[in-house]
């Protein structure tokens, strides 16, 4: 508490710390990558090199423990995530950030509907496959939901790639 203190004798402090932080979140966040008028990471001329995932699409298999398998397809798209499976609970898009990491890049996405929701995706791409996890919360309810999903990048763009189809 008494730290907290000492920064509001600095109004000022405030205002430059919250534009530097704005402009360096992670896209996921709703950082500089979000909102109206924002560019997007694909459109973004640091960000379009080195995100590898835009452009494609993954079919894959989303369970709830317990529950059957839900064929899905996640979509990377203008540097925006996309599951169609989710799109008829009233799930849109969202920026995704990717890290690099050796031979694997990870993503996170953070998907929204106004009935549903939350859903917070992770997920692993190794070699044209796909694994991750989503966690659902939602108002009123007494614990998140949780979902696997595990599938490859789409066959069309599998050979497109030049990887060879398992």
């Amino acid at each position: 508490m008494q730290a907290l203190r000492s920064f509001t004798k600095i109004p000022g402090l405030f205002l430059i710390t919250g534009l530097f932080l704005l402009g360096s979140s992670p896209s996921w966040a709703g950082g500089a990558y979000s909102g109206a008028g924002a560019t997007s990471p694909a459109k973004h001329p640091a960000m379009a090199k080195s995100n590898k995932l835009d452009g494609k699409t993954f079919v894959v298999q989303l369970v709830e423990s317990g529950k059957s398998a839900l064929t899905d397809s996640l979509i990377f798209k203008n540097g925006r995530f996309e599951s169609t499976a989710c799109r008829t609970f009233g799930f849109g898009q969202a920026s995704y950030s990717v890290n690099q990491a050796g031979n694997a890049e990870t993503f996170m996405a953070k998907t929204h509907s106004t009935k549903q929701g939350t859903m917070l995706w992770k997920g692993t791409i190794k070699e044209n496959h796909l694994q991750g996890t989503v966690v659902q919360t939602m108002k009123g309810q007494p614990k998140p939901v949780e979902y696997t999903f595990s599938g490859s990048l789409s066959g069309s763009e599998q050979t497109n790639t030049g990887a060879v189809p398992k």
